[in-house]
């Protein structure tokens, strides 16, 4: 049936023989004899079906899943991406010198398209587009450039956070918006928040009950 699904279309369009459509499409010669063998002859050994079978799997992944697994993205790393890349346009020295107008209404155009990339990721994989969300509000609390007796009287682990990473932090102001925005195309969203949230209130409170 792996032979004739992919050549007796084929074979029967152009008259070529299997053998020839097979070794086109690079589909292992040992199927293409067993197929034979077993139409005009006698059921092969069970032994040699097994390997058949194995090379039958090992021709497919290389043909068609490994190619699907490429197509399928990153989720984490991609939003990760697009909203780093919307904090350092809010941030960006340009939007800083361009008029309020104007700036307000490419920093609200920039969002809009970052939520839809949100939204489109979040179709993919649900579970990791929350946490990621999640993680960026967790990054910016406390505001850092809104509270700085807050930043100030932070732990010495936060000092060591670089300038980069503060850079690259989308404020949580920012981060309400897009939410927002995207749970009201997608109501699960906020459910989604909520589970981990609760999931790590109750991580903490069992690791402090250990302590």
């Amino acid at each position: 049936r792996l032979v004739n699904g992919f050549m007796e279309s084929p074979h029967k369009e152009t008259g070529r023989s299997i053998s020839d459509l097979a070794e086109t499409v690079g589909v292992p010669r040992i199927l293409v004899d067993i197929r034979h063998e077993s139409s005009h002859r006698g059921i092969p050994s069970l032994r040699l079906l097994h390997l058949a079978a194995i090379k039958a799997f090992d021709w497919l992944k290389c043909n068609y899943w490994d190619s699907q697994t490429s197509a399928i993205p990153d989720v984490r790393l991609e939003l990760s991406s697009v909203l780093h890349d919307t904090a350092q346009f809010l941030k960006g020295k340009d939007s800083e010198n361009a008029k309020s107008g104007s700036k307000r209404k490419r920093s609200q155009k920039h969002i809009l398209n970052a939520i839809r990339y949100v939204r489109r990721l979040y179709y993919t994989c649900p579970s990791e587009a929350v946490s990621v969300l999640l993680e960026f509000f967790q990054l910016d609390a406390p505001e850092i450039s809104e509270n700085s007796d807050v930043h100030q009287a932070g732990s010495l682990d936060a000092n060591h956070s670089s300038d980069v990473q503060i850079q690259n932090q989308i404020s949580n102001g920012d981060m309400k918006t897009i939410i927002t925005k995207l749970s009201e195309k997608e109501p699960r969203v906020l459910l989604g928040l909520l589970k981990s949230v609760i999931e790590m209130i109750e991580a903490r409170n069992d690791l402090e009950h250990k302590g």
